[in-house]
């Protein structure tokens, strides 16, 4: 500090400068104009452009209209940008959002989660607010710990990845905060969610269109209820046999090499010609263990996966996948999660469900019996 004024060290066009006032900067390093200098550009107050900037000038007359055009010109000439987090703390708010994810360390966050978490941070980062990543794993010292993060540090509002279990929720409805869930389907709570169910249809349908008639759906073992992506992915497969008038599709939760052992031994007389596996990285666990027995994909079997991520794009052979739109999902999210903190009275239970699509590969063709 230097009297009563603080100083800070930009760096602006690679040199470094120390500033006696705090100075904004954007993102490529130039200095951002302030509401005070836009203010005194247009020659009105600062809360005069707080008011245009916000929306806030229904029932204006024309002379005034004609000045709130002029203001939001030289806001732009500025290259003045509102921010959302000032706008928060003026209304006693933090500026700060709750990402929470169900997972033990960031360590163990998946390709799919990972992007979405970026996508997210990015949406947030482009409304001036600021992102806390919790991680809220099922021991009871984890839930008692985060609980007392999300009570005493008041976020402004939270978007909860993948599920919300009972413990979960009552913190969440404690803590009083707008929630909105993301890839999730418990009930009581905004949620956007991909269609799982109309996805593992038209990984089906794909396969049936090349000619197979013997499928089998692989996942990891579910414990207790399991995600809904699950159930739906599985149901979508059964129902898209169904229709096609074929065989229900074996059902198998176990290691890859251990059931791709059973399923493709000697002893085995309905061997199936396509697997639908759960996810990418269960799928390529499911190539390896097909190519140590010696198994060609897709010349001998056809595996199909979700989540179209970097893996499955550069595995051998590149998997035919459901694209699930996380990027979609993040951006719908966190615009339900503004809405509601702009209108906390309002109540909100939307259920916003975005289609998924087929990106076909190498590694299915046509069946071969």
């Amino acid at each position: 500090m230097v009297g009563n004024r603080r100083v800070e060290r930009i760096r602006l066009a690679g040199w470094s400068i120390t500033m006696g006032d705090e100075v904004k900067t954007t993102s490529q390093g130039f200095r951002a104009a302030t509401i005070y200098e836009v203010a005194k550009r247009a020659g009105v107050s600062t809360a005069t452009v707080s008011r245009v900037l916000s929306g806030a000038t229904k029932g204006t007359w024309k002379r005034t209209a004609r000045r709130i055009d002029e203001i939001r010109r030289i806001a732009a000439e500025l290259g003045y940008e509102p921010s959302w987090k000032a706008r928060a703390l003026a209304r006693g708010r933090t500026g700060t959002i709750c990402l929470l994810h169900r997972c033990e360390s960031p360590l163990l966050i998946s390709e799919f989660w990972q992007g979405i978490i970026a996508q997210v941070y990015s949406a947030l980062e482009g409304v001036k607010l600021d992102v806390q990543l919790l991680f809220f794993p099922d021991a009871a010292e984890s839930l008692q710990a985060n609980r007392r993060k999300l009570m005493d540090q008041r976020f402004d509002g939270c978007i909860v990845l993948e599920r919300i279990d009972p413990d979960l929720d009552a913190v969440l409805r404690e803590s009083a905060m707008p929630v909105v869930l993301l890839n999730g389907a418990e009930k009581g709570w905004p949620k956007v969610r991909p269609d799982d169910f109309g996805g593992a249809v038209k990984a089906t349908e794909h396969l049936i269109s090349l000619g197979h008639r013997r499928l089998a759906f692989l996942s990891q073992p579910i414990v207790g209820e399991g995600h809904f992506s699950f159930w739906a992915r599985m149901e979508g497969v059964q129902y898209a046999l169904k229709q096609a008038g074929l065989e229900p599709p074996t059902m198998l939760q176990s290691d890859p090499a251990e059931v791709i052992a059973r399923m493709f031994s000697p002893d085995c007389e309905s061997r199936p010609t396509a697997l639908v596996v759960y996810h990418t990285q269960w799928a390529i666990r499911c190539l390896q263990a097909l190519w140590r027995r010696g198994l060609r994909v897709p010349q001998d079997v056809s595996v199909v996966t979700f989540d179209d991520v970097i893996s499955a794009r550069i595995s051998i052979p590149p998997l035919t996948t459901i694209d699930v739109p996380g990027e979609q999902m993040a951006r719908k999210a966190t615009d339900l999660l503004l809405e509601l903190m702009e209108k906390p009275a309002v109540a909100h239970e939307s259920d916003m469900v975005l289609p998924e699509r087929l990106v076909v590969r190498e590694s299915t063709a046509v069946s071969p019996h």
